[in-house]
């Protein structure tokens, strides 16, 4: 047993039995006197005090792998160290650098998750320099085999 459920234990303890201070039972007179007087609290308040941030290395790929799934970001920020959060009952993802969000993605089980802004802006680079509309072409050729290949995995 650690500390800590000792401690807890032995409040728990001393508050259910009668004080000699006031001969009554803590437990008791705060649930009948107090309680009334005590404001509600904002769930989220000591969020911030107990946050805890996640940190992901963007890859070569200008992907971030996040529960074993890799969602895009600006190339500009490959090999950078940026935060991962979840929001909206973890129905969605959000990238920040230096506390600023970069990109939000909807949180899948899908291996690969590219937004359509990361993909224009990796196939401009000095690698790849081709003109807009054949850029768009590749990508939509390329999302199109991508999500052939997980159907067929997913059978």
């Amino acid at each position: 047993m650690d500390l800590i459920h000792i401690v807890n234990d032995l409040c728990e303890e001393m508050n259910s039995e009668v004080s000699q201070a006031t001969n009554e039972i803590p437990n008791l007179r705060r649930e009948m006197n107090e309680k009334e007087h005590l404001h509600k609290l904002k769930k989220d308040l000591l969020k911030p005090y107990f946050k805890d941030f996640i940190t992901r290395k963007v890859t070569n790929e200008a992907m971030v792998n996040f529960r074993q799934c890799k969602y895009s970001v600006d190339p500009r920020y490959i090999g950078k160290e940026i935060e991962v959060e979840l929001f909206e009952n973890e129905e969605h993802v959000h990238f920040y650098y230096n506390g600023e969000r970069i990109r939000s993605h909807q949180r899948t089980t899908k291996k690969l998750n590219n937004h359509q802004e990361d993909l224009v802006q990796i196939l401009k680079s000095e690698a790849m320099s081709h003109k807009e509309d054949e850029i768009q072409e590749h990508i939509r050729q390329s999302m199109k085999l991508y999500d052939l290949l997980e159907d067929e995995t997913d059978e």
